[in-house]
């Protein structure tokens, strides 16, 4: 089981674009959510890109379990497969959403009867079973996300990163999918790492808050130290 994800005197450049990451002394652990909260930019995607293990840094290390690990190392092959990334824009194939979602575990050999049993447990926790037979195709843009987070949710990942992953879903869905997060992280701990503009969403998962602008780290506050801490935080975001 991964414990924690530890990012050190980590700098990536990205051109022509002209923009550096820099970031140094992050350290995501198990005991808390992990929000990512900045301005379009500031680099929140960048990062965890880095962290899935789909892009390296130019210079610096990211350490799992103290042990660092770059895309190209063997064992980046075996932590991929215990990283589940929910993307701001993510891409699922033409088939229907229950196929979508039972993908994954078809392609790890799990039996027929935990495939079944997880996948529709996910789509009910999601609201969405009603969907199972109907194509991706077919889906609204929220509807199509939520089974995105559901394909994701579904492997029980050891870090379970997400872009934004609630900026086309409905406040009711939303919540609902807070919900399903803070019953994951109870029952599984994994690490779990989101993005947001808003800093709503960090205060309702309790996170960790982690403020980037122009790709450094300029605040932190942890989960249980919120005060005082909005005023500086709009400052940033509204910069």
């Amino acid at each position: 089981m991964i414990s924690s994800i530890t990012i050190e005197k980590v700098r990536k450049g990205y051109y022509p674009a002209g923009f550096t990451l820099v970031i140094d002394g992050i350290e995501f652990d198990r005991q808390s959510v992990h929000t990512l909260v900045g301005p379009n930019g500031s680099g929140k995607t960048s990062l965890l890109g880095l962290i899935a293990l789909v892009d390296k840094p130019n210079h610096g290390k990211i350490l799992f379990d103290e042990e660092s690990i770059s895309p190209n190392d063997k064992a980046a092959t075996r932590l991929r497969r215990k990283i589940g990334f929910i993307m701001q824009n993510p891409y699922l194939f033409d088939m229907n959403v229950y196929e979508n979602v039972a993908l994954g575990l078809k392609i790890r050999r799990k039996r027929r009867g935990e495939i079944i049993s997880r996948v529709e447990g996910i789509l009910a926790a999601l609201k969405i079973e009603h969907l199972a037979r109907q194509r991706v195709k077919c889906l609204s843009r929220g509807e199509y996300q939520k089974v995105a987070i559901a394909q994701v949710l579904v492997m029980e990942p050891e870090v379970i990163l997400m872009d934004e992953p609630l900026a086309n879903i409905d406040t009711e869905s939303a919540l609902a999918i807070e919900d399903i997060v803070k019953n994951i992280r109870r029952k599984y701990s994994p690490i779990i790492i989101t993005t947001a503009h808003s800093l709503s969403q960090a205060y309702r998962m309790r996170s960790n808050i982690i403020l980037l602008k122009e790709g450094r780290r300029v605040h932190f506050a942890s989960g249980r130290a919120h005060t005082n801490f909005e005023m500086k935080s709009q400052e940033v975001i509204n910069d």
